[in-house]
């Protein structure tokens, strides 16, 4: 007969301790695989959490109000810097903005129970703008009939005065025959390019209006007159256009600069009025529309 064989106490002992040795194995891989998915995932979301703040910030053009600032959304804190720097290299010193988007977080812990300061950081910049480009419009309204000036007024751009100094009084308004920028200011030395339009109603029951009766306009950067004084006839042009050409050497930088356009009319030449004396009441000179842009270049 034969005999049967089991197993023996040590035998058994000996299986029990690898059965737990694999058990626990299994329980520190899986903790360990559960600290590694959670950290993925905190890591993409502080990662989330620092790009939306820098698309904020290249969502904005560089002459906006950009500051540095900091908050905590949910498990993570956030430092957002912006800085002003300067490409030093550059032949004109060409500034840039930069930011930079700090997100931390606390890991979680580890075998030995040390806390962990886990953190993502990212950073672009806004480049200064090459090109630049304000506008200004301006309608009609009851006191912007055009000014008339003599040929004996000395400054006749300067639109002020008594109708005793050869000026028109217009409404009660100094600046019916002015189109303003003002406040223009650039880091860097600009070539500008100002060009205007102008349009006028005209109003003439009467038939006063000759030919040879003109509207003038001029343009000023920081009140000096630059450009040509253009001359056109109120008769057969009561809309015009003009550009002028600023050089870089007369728009310098980090200085604040204002454009004019001053236009006025000058009806002496005509025979059909007394000398020094306006149009009759007959005849209404007006402002329609006047659009101003200034375009700032490298």
């Amino acid at each position: 007969m034969r005999q049967e064989k089991g197993f023996t106490l040590l035998e058994v002992l000996i299986g029990a301790v690898l059965i737990l040795i694999g058990a626990g194995s299994m329980g520190i891989t899986v903790t360990a695989v559960k600290r590694s998915l959670k950290e993925s995932e905190n890591r993409a979301q502080a990662m989330r959490v620092a790009a939306r703040k820098i698309d904020e910030f290249l969502g904005k053009a560089y002459s906006e109000d950009q500051q540095s600032k900091s908050d905590k959304e949910g498990i993570f804190d956030w430092v957002f810097n912006v800085y002003t720097e300067t490409a030093t290299g550059s032949i004109a010193n060409i500034p840039y903005k930069r930011a930079e988007s700090v997100v931390s977080y606390t890991a979680d812990k580890g075998s030995g129970g040390i806390q962990s300061i886990r953190s993502v950081r990212l950073s672009n910049i806004i480049a200064y703008p090459l090109v630049h480009l304000t506008a200004v419009r301006r309608r009609s309204d009851e006191n912007a009939e055009v000014p008339w000036v003599s040929a004996e007024k000395t400054d006749p751009f300067s639109l002020t005065g008594s109708s005793s100094d050869g000026i028109a009084s217009v409404a009660g308004s100094d600046d019916a025959g002015l189109l303003e920028l003002s406040g223009l200011r650039y880091n860097v030395d600009k070539t500008v390019e100002v060009t205007y339009t102008i349009a006028l109603n005209v109003e003439d029951t009467d038939n006063e209006i000759g030919t040879v009766d003109t509207v003038f306009t001029a343009c000023f950067l920081d009140e000096a007159q630059y450009g040509l004084v253009t001359r056109t006839p109120l008769l057969t042009q009561p809309s015009f256009s003009n550009k002028i050409v600023l050089s870089k050497d007369l728009v310098k930088k980090d200085t604040p600069h204002i454009v004019h356009i001053r236009w006025y009319y000058n009806a002496n030449e005509t025979g059909k009025k007394p000398e020094g004396a306006e149009y009759s009441n007959n005849v209404k000179i007006s402002l329609r529309e006047a659009e101003l842009s200034v375009l700032a270049v490298e």
